[in-house]
């Protein structure tokens, strides 16, 4: 799914179905710093669920990251995608 304004890509996502498991796997979802906190994440994230099975996707674990920074991050995705309505699933691989 790709989002463009003024003739430019301003977000986009990526996802693989996996027929096995009825699920789609989100690989990227990326937004363009200027056109973030207006919902387009949310939209994008819509678009791409699949029209049957579910959506699953990966974060990384927040209490494995060293650096404050990189930790803070893990922290406001999964907060973010919370918002979004997502059911965590805790699986180590």
């Amino acid at each position: 799914v790709c989002a463009r304004a003024a003739g430019e890509t301003v977000g986009f996502t990526t996802t693989t179905w996996l027929p096995s498991v009825g699920a789609a796997l989100l690989g990227f979802l990326a937004v363009d710093p200027g056109y973030r906190r207006d919902g387009l994440g949310a939209r994008l994230l819509r678009e791409a669920r699949p029209p049957r099975g579910v959506l699953v996707w990966e974060v990384e674990d927040p209490d494995e990251a060293r650096d404050p920074e990189i930790r803070a991050g893990c922290e406001a995705r999964i907060a973010w995608f919370l918002r979004q309505g997502a059911k965590p699933v805790h699986a180590r691989y």
